[in-house]
């Protein structure tokens, strides 16, 4: 029979071990189709999308990084005022409101004479005696040089925060605070008109420079003087700092006014 026959069984053997092999093989072979590979791209392109996305983000923030900070308007560091320059503006409008002074007693032992008129008192060597006499020798001795008379102790106060700062060039004098009348009515007419009065200022260290007195309206019924236009080189030239007492005296030279900044 072929059954019993070497060679066929040999050949069938043959043909069975090809078989086996091949699917075998197949079984091995990875699939190309279907959809098990579906799942590995959808992964593969999302890791894509992240890592792009990560990369636009990163760029975006070293972009952001390498870009300068935007500038500061003129007006916001004007506007800028930190809780002590508030809290010095406070107690300065209180001040003003109330017509009061930290030192108004010490101002009482000072000597000046507040009720006699102006023009009846008498004149000693060019300046006033009396009231005079409070000031130091060294201020007498300038104005009597200067030829000045009339000499009024204006006001004496703390300086706050707001008299010393750049923005602000001014030092206040406030109208309630004044101690004695020493402008002549005309001069009121001019600083009510709003405009402003060029003075002869002697700094604390004697020297004589120019400073511009004018009149603003805080409020509908007060008014606050105040010594500008080159009031900054003053605090910067005699080193002017919060919390100093200073007191301003008025004299004339002829019929021109003029101010003495005391350091007390």
């Amino acid at each position: 029979m072929d059954d019993d026959n070497p060679e066929f069984r040999e050949c069938f053997d043959r043909k069975g071990k090809m078989k086996r092999l091949m699917r075998e093989k197949a079984l091995k072979k990875p699939s190309h189709g279907g959809e098990k590979e579906k799942p590995e791209r959808t992964v593969s392109r999302r890791k894509e999308t992240l890592i792009i996305r990560e990369k636009k983000e990163k760029e975006k923030e070293e972009e952001d990084s390498r870009r300068p900070p935007p500038k500061k308007c003129r007006l916001h560091e004007i506007i800028a005022v930190t809780k002590d320059e508030l809290d010095d503006r406070w107690e300065e409008k209180q001040r003003i409101k109330a017509g009061l002074d930290d030192h108004h007693h010490q101002q009482q032992q000072i000597g000046a004479v507040l009720d006699i008129p102006m023009e009846k008192e008498e004149k000693i060597g060019g300046v006033l005696d009396g009231e005079g006499e409070a000031l130091r020798e060294d201020f007498r001795a300038r104005i009597r040089e200067m030829k000045g008379t009339n000499l009024i102790l204006v006001l004496e106060k703390k300086l706050f925060r707001t008299d010393i700062r750049k923005v602000e060039n001014r030092l206040s004098i406030p109208a309630n605070q004044i101690r004695k009348q020493f402008l002549r009515e005309e001069e009121e007419e001019i600083l009510r008109a709003g405009e402003g009065m060029k003075a002869v200022l002697i700094q604390p260290s004697l020297e004589v420079s120019t400073i511009t007195l004018k009149k603003w309206k805080m409020k509908t019924t007060c008014y606050v003087y105040v010594l500008t236009t080159q009031w900054n080189s003053v605090v910067v030239r005699e080193s002017l700092q919060k919390d100093d007492i200073v007191q301003v005296w008025s004299f004339r030279v002829g019929r021109e006014l003029g101010f003495a900044l005391v350091r007390v």
